[in-house]
């Protein structure tokens, strides 16, 4: 992925081989505007973390999948550093809880 680093959309949804560590690949890219990670079942919330802490991340990501992925309440927090974010596909990733939910949304 490190050529490509003018890719702005990037669909991996239903790769059950990305991991956390995986996302790290995806720094190089800094002018991704869309990133679906939709039942990617090994991507956590150390993920996100990961994902949202990239350099440039916060500014350009417009879209996000995360559909079906084990996110906790601790995942939907660090949402909130994507400050840029359009779309956000959270369906299916039942233990996140609408306070929390709510709480990531107010400090967008």
């Amino acid at each position: 992925l490190v050529g490509l680093y003018r890719l702005k959309k990037l669909d991996v949804s239903q790769c059950d081989l990305i991991t956390d560590d995986g996302l790290k690949a995806l720094e190089s890219l800094e002018e991704l505007e869309e990133l679906s990670l939709g039942w990617c079942r090994l991507i956590s919330d150390n993920g996100v973390d990961i994902l949202t802490s990239q350099y440039g991340r916060s500014q350009r990501l417009r879209v996000l999948s995360l559909a079906r992925c084990p996110i906790t309440d601790s995942g939907a927090e660090y949402l909130s550093r994507l400050q840029s974010l359009e779309e956000l596909d959270i369906n299916g990733c039942s233990s996140i809880g609408s306070y929390a939910l709510g709480n990531a949304f107010s400090k967008m």
